[in-house]
């Protein structure tokens, strides 16, 4: 998997994408790709509606307008379900290429591509760590009940950033008596080599680095992830 900003993607697709490719799977990392918990109000009966009401809470969330992203989710009017959204400014030139060139582009978030994966348990606390983001879930009966992100240092230690974590998980369970603090699955994406100094109730998952879910063996795939300059000093 190669790592590029979305303006070095659309400067070196020219010449870095294999002509034959049958699909383009295109993993964006938490730095630039949001993530929330949604909630659908009682009033809500369609898909349609829980749509624009998602896009809403995007832009409120995020900042600018509902036609600034691009906003999916793991639609449901039963129950809280995420979103996800990418800035439409960052996706649609490469979303262009694609079509222009007759490659299906397939989207995923380094978070969606992680859960897709199967690597985490499904009724406690989880962390990914990508450069500039952690994302801090919890699963009950394999839903995600609370969904929190946040940007952190790059050069922040995984000690440092688990610490924060578990600090977190603290407060939400005070919010929320169900969510018990439990024992924090976490995964660092975002610092070289692996941390032994990790704090206690906090258990590494040991995983392959994070690609595009899978696809039929018979696909070329390229995987890139994108990710969004740091605002954070250096």
């Amino acid at each position: 998997m190669e790592t590029m900003t979305p303006e070095a993607f659309q400067a070196a697709w020219p010449t870095r994408i294999p002509l034959d490719i049958h699909v383009l799977d295109v993993v964006v990392a938490s730095d630039l790709a949001v993530h929330w918990l949604q909630f659908a109000p009682a009033e809500v009966a369609s898909l349609a509606e829980l749509k624009l009401v998602a896009a809403a809470r995007c832009a409120h969330l995020h900042g600018g307008s509902t036609q600034d992203w691009w906003v999916t989710g793991d639609w449901a009017l039963g129950r809280p379900f995420v979103c996800a959204a990418l800035p439409r400014d960052a996706a649609e030139p490469i979303a262009h290429l694609a079509r222009d060139a007759r490659v299906p582009a397939r989207w995923h978030t380094a978070w969606s591509a992680a859960t897709s994966a199967g690597w985490w348990p499904t009724d406690t606390w989880s962390a990914l760590r990508t450069p500039g983001c952690v994302t801090l879930w919890h699963c009950r009966a394999g839903w995600v009940d609370s969904l929190i992100t946040w940007p952190v240092q790059p050069r922040a230690s995984a000690a440092d950033v688990s610490a924060q974590c578990v600090a977190r998980l603290r407060i939400e369970s005070l919010r929320d008596a169900q969510l018990e603090p439990g024992t924090l699955h976490w995964f660092d994406a975002g610092t070289p080599g692996v941390s032994t100094d990790l704090p206690g109730g906090v258990v590494r998952v040991d995983v392959e680095p994070i690609v595009a879910v899978d696809v039929a063996v018979d696909e070329a795939q390229t995987a890139f992830a994108l990710y969004e300059r740091t605002r954070l000093a250096a």
